[in-house]
């Protein structure tokens, strides 16, 4: 099996607003374009009013920190728009992204207010969120593969079987068990899904108990990168059923 390329242009794209951002992603964006022989590129869109020379004298210190750490060449960009989420998901396409996300509270755990969001339903290639509550100091042990029951869940295993190949983690396949769940797994913790409709088989899992997906996922993430589908809604239909 050829697994999907990560970077199909050799780098690592990291949007951000300012250069204090990049602190947020540091030690995960160093750990992915080493592994993977990338060079990192920053980006920052910002408004026709911002201080443009400021913002990229700020953003070249931060790049070379960068270069530094990765023994890889940083290229630093800034882009001047009235559009800045537009040019962000332009910018993105086709490529790998790793960027920091928000996650602001809304609604009983649904999270808007953040360019990933909207960038997740537009990307044509992989997305690297990371969260405000990641413990810069807190080493993976493992890659998790989430799927759920749905045949289009399983899309995201080819890219987290390259991810852990590449950083030399063990890879795990779960799919996370509420308590009204159906199906129930065997004496060794592992279930079978069965995809009856686009394709006739069934996927070995491990079976992980929680009282939500989103809890039990977020439980993991705290020894593991967790990769996971995203329906990307947008709009309405994001403020008001979210997103895992």
């Amino acid at each position: 099996m050829t697994l999907p390329s990560l970077s199909p242009d050799g780098t690592l794209l990291l949007p951000v607003r300012h250069g204090g951002q990049v602190g947020q992603l540091t030690d995960t964006a160093v750990a992915v374009a080493r592994s993977l022989g990338l060079s990192i590129e920053l980006l920052s869109v910002i408004g026709p009013d911002d201080d443009s020379e400021a913002h990229l004298q700020r953003l070249v210190e931060v790049a070379l920190d960068l270069s530094g750490a990765t023994a890889q060449a940083c290229a630093v960009r800034v882009v001047v728009s009235e559009h800045v989420l537009e040019t962000v998901i332009a910018e993105s396409a086709n490529r790998l992204v790793c960027m920091p996300t928000s996650a602001s509270p809304h609604a009983d755990l649904h999270y808007v207010g953040s360019h990933a969001a909207a960038l997740l339903a537009e990307s044509t290639a992989p997305v690297l969120l990371v969260g405000p509550s990641v413990d810069p100091q807190a080493a993976a042990t493992e890659v998790v593969a989430a799927v759920s029951g749905e045949i289009e869940s399983t899309s995201v295993i080819p890219y987290a079987a390259r991810l852990s190949r590449t950083l030399g983690l063990p890879l795990s396949t779960i799919h996370v068990q509420g308590p009204d769940s159906a199906t129930r797994p065997d004496a060794n913790d592992h279930l079978r899904i069965w995809f009856p409709g686009e394709l006739h088989t069934t996927l070995d899992v491990e079976a992980v108990a929680g009282a939500d997906v989103a809890t039990a996922l977020a439980d993991r993430a705290e020894t593991a990168i967790v990769a996971v589908m995203t329906h990307a809604r947008q709009g309405l239909a994001w403020i008001a059923e979210g997103s895992i």
